[in-house]
């Protein structure tokens, strides 16, 4: 309860220990390629974006500092590609910043019977896409 109300994200571990260990593999996955944003990143990002030393935030103010910083990010670069390609959409820095709750992505049991790892990875990776587009 006290991650939700100052914004932190945070993964429970799972009961099944054989899907943890492929949730911590996954995780390691992502931060060996850059794609998981550390403490250390937003709290770096946060005192040079703000010139404001991140000590003196609450934890609440300091992740919806980040969350802001991000959508200001983005709507640069956006900026950026509308000039290039007049399709692209130009997200606005004014933006409300919405939590998206995490969706479970599960799968059916006559899928899990089948046993076809190919056939659960489009699964699961059609509603990943799903989700983005949302």
């Amino acid at each position: 309860m006290i991650c939700e109300i100052n914004c932190i994200d945070f993964e429970r571990p799972n009961p099944n220990p054989e899907i943890e260990r492929f949730n911590q593999m996954r995780r390691l996955m992502q931060k060996n390629k850059g794609e998981s944003i550390d403490f250390e990143s937003m709290y770096t990002s946060v005192g040079l974006a703000f010139g404001k030393d991140p000590d003196d935030m609450t934890l609440y103010k300091f992740h919806k500092y980040f969350a802001r910083l991000a959508q200001f990010k983005n709507h640069d670069t956006t900026v950026l590609f509308r000039t290039v390609d007049n399709n692209v959409k130009i997200e606005p820095w004014y933006k409300i910043i919405e939590e998206k709750k995490k969706q479970l992505q599960t799968i059916s049991e006559d899928m899990l019977k089948r046993n076809n790892p190919k056939e659960i990875s489009d699964y699961l990776f059609a509603q990943k896409s799903k989700l983005k587009e949302e």
